[in-house]
């Protein structure tokens, strides 16, 4: 596949809404109807530009093959294993999207990350709560409106940083089409392979529907068809290309990975949870990426893993400082 052409190519049609909003009414980011505007069933407000209700109505439903026994055994494997799925999304997906030193640098210059990584964390886990959780997209969830956010957020991001004069054509448009299958790639495939490496037994049918669930995920946040694939071995090879075409050290993916791991490492030291989070975070990277983002490697292994996730107080403890830290930010916001 010629992944070239897509660092080219943002989301065409959120741009084309986020230019209208910020033509004609840039104060909605920051209104309160906007930032409680968190439940499917809320209705837009008929004094926002058409465009954004338009694309607000068009996107709130389910493709035709979603098929609703499929979502609810994703969600109840969610459920199951949720604090493993936070744990590994922190020290394992984020870390591992740091290496792609290309897509790393809108991370580094849009600052929030560097400068408030507990905020961006907590966001992060927010939206995968949100779209994860049993009846999510029903009524009263809130997995369409927390995907229609996370996609304008990326348009608007694109709004700002392609003309900055620091950008550099070379790197392609901010938030494009790889990059954003790379991140699908990253809270989808990366996430079974750290369950696995952390000792939990994915069967074949649960891989295939979790696979597919953020595949509905990714549709719905403006992902091209051509990269959302359908299986395993599909995904195994999007990534190995991704990842051969842009991972390698750079300045702000070392910078981005300290950040979240001396973050990590004080949230848990201080709900008294002794997790060793630089050396589990090298372990589920691996050496090559370990390296790149100069995280230390060590002895930690694959038997030490297991025995250590195995301990229900430990996940429990994870889950329980993910609950707290929740509490004191509100849910994912623009």
């Amino acid at each position: 596949m010629d992944l070239e052409k897509f660092r080219l190519t943002g989301d065409p049609p959120a741009d084309a809404v986020v230019e209208v909003i910020q033509r004609d009414m840039p104060e909605l980011w920051a209104s309160d109807k906007w930032k409680n505007f968190t439940h499917n069933n809320q209705k837009p407000d008929d004094t926002w530009p058409k465009e954004l209700i338009s694309f607000i109505n068009q996107n709130e439903v389910l493709p035709e093959d979603s098929l609703p026994k499929r979502l609810k055994h994703t969600q109840e494997f969610f459920f199951k294993h949720q604090p493993l799925i936070l744990l590994c999304l922190g020290l394992y997906s984020l870390p591992y999207c740091y290496a792609a030193a290309n897509g790393a640098k809108v991370l580094y210059h849009s600052k929030r990350l560097r400068e408030s990584p507990g905020k961006r964390l907590i966001e992060t886990a927010s939206f995968v709560l949100d779209v994860s959780e049993p009846g999510a997209f029903d009524t009263k969830g809130k997995g369409f409106r927390s995907i229609l956010k996370v996609r304008l957020m990326h348009a608007l991001t694109r709004y700002y940083i392609k003309n900055q004069a620091f950008w550099q054509s070379d790197w392609g448009l901010p938030i494009n089409q790889e990059d954003m299958a790379g991140t699908n790639l990253a809270f989808s495939l990366i996430v079974l392979r750290g369950l696995r490496k952390l000792g939990v037994d994915v069967k074949g049918a649960e891989s295939k529907d979790f696979l597919q669930y953020w595949n509905l995920i990714g549709h719905l946040l403006g992902i091209e068809n051509e990269l959302v694939k359908d299986n395993v071995k599909q995904a195994l090879s999007l990534e190995k290309q991704i990842a051969k075409r842009h991972f390698t050290r750079s300045v702000e993916g070392v910078e981005l990975a300290g950040a979240l791991r001396k973050h990590i490492e004080v949230e848990m030291r201080e709900s008294a949870i002794h997790l060793p989070v630089s050396a589990l975070m090298a372990y589920l990277l691996g050496s090559e990426i370990s390296k790149m983002l100069d995280i230390e490697t060590s002895s930690f292994n694959k038997v030490v893993a297991k025995s250590f996730v195995s301990l229900s107080k430990i996940q429990q403890l994870i889950g329980r400082d993910f609950q707290w830290q929740m509490q004191e930010i509100d849910r994912v916001n623009l």
